[in-house]
């Protein structure tokens, strides 16, 4: 059975913008929700993660289960329209990964941001090789769920 998603605020520690508003599948618990759509600001957490939340109100959240995806952020200075960002997208599909355009903006000053998520089972330097297929002094690019907000690696693959 295929259920309706919803629009599930979610906090987003460290961040000016309080709370970033995820797609979710409800689960039979009425707090508990299964993540669909790739976080762009939340620290820690990825789609496929199983999330509780703790207070609607502040969208604070526990993870009760890992989905085993990693979250990755590139931000690109101007648009992403461009052979390097398509290869990139190509190789993630082709190894079963999936990305979402949070932003893209190509105006002279804009930056655009690609969500990616990646099965963990690839491995770490295969994902860092991956993303050499955009390197360059135009591309930034960080982990959303490898590292806490603090800095500290959460290491939930090792478990």
């Amino acid at each position: 059975m295929n259920k309706s998603l919803v629009r599930l605020p979610i906090k987003a520690e460290g961040l000016n913008i309080g709370r970033e508003v995820i797609l979710a599948e409800p689960l039979a618990d009425a707090d508990c929700f299964l993540v669909r759509s790739i976080p762009a600001f939340v620290y820690g957490l990825a789609a496929g993660d199983v999330v509780k939340i703790l207070d609607r109100e502040s969208g604070r959240f526990d993870v009760l289960v890992r989905g085993n995806q990693v979250t990755i952020r590139i931000f690109v200075d101007g648009g992403l329209d461009r052979p390097d960002v398509r290869s990139l997208i190509d190789q993630i599909s082709e190894m079963g990964g999936c990305h979402e355009i949070a932003r893209n903006d190509a105006g002279v000053n804009g930056a655009s941001l690609l969500l990616v998520s990646v099965d963990v089972a690839i491995g770490f330097p295969k994902i860092e090789s991956l993303l050499r297929i955009v390197e360059g002094p135009d591309v930034r690019w960080e982990y959303g769920n490898v590292y806490g907000v603090d800095g500290e690696s959460l290491n939930w693959w090792a478990h």
